[in-house]
């Protein structure tokens, strides 16, 4: 069961485009979807904008997310999503990191992961009375 002002991932799309990779990202809501999408040089750095776009349009009220840097990096005989975000605000620029287990050895399962370290990043900057994005 979805929690109320829980963001929650419904799909995400990769595709070639001249400009290297698009990707889109639907996110579920409790008031409905919201989408995002970005193209990019490298299919990571597309789904991590992709995210930051869904996540602005799921809150309405967000400033601006921007990514700074994406990785996938071994860690432990695991690998893990590790994002840089900006947070362009009225109060200022935050810089925000987030990180997540990929837990399947797939492309999908990579995208999957950067999704959530997107979440993980913006989750951060919430207030401690906001519900969680991801």
């Amino acid at each position: 069961m979805q929690e109320q002002g829980r963001v929650e991932v419904e799909q995400v799309l990769v595709a070639p485009c001249p400009a290297g990779s698009m990707a889109a990202v639907r996110l579920r809501t409790a008031s409905g979807t919201s989408t995002g999408v970005a193209e990019g040089s490298e299919a990571s750095w597309a789904v991590v904008t992709a995210t930051a776009r869904a996540v602005e349009d799921a809150v309405g009220t967000c400033p601006r997310l921007d990514a700074v840097a994406v990785d996938l990096l071994g860690v432990g005989g695991s690998t893990v999503a590790v994002v840089v975000l900006t947070l362009l605000s009225e109060s200022g620029v935050d810089r925000l990191t987030g990180s997540s287990v990929v837990d399947r050895d797939t492309r999908e399962g990579a995208y999957d992961a950067l999704v959530r370290a997107t979440f993980d990043a913006f989750d951060r900057a919430a207030a401690p009375g906001d519900a969680p994005v991801g």
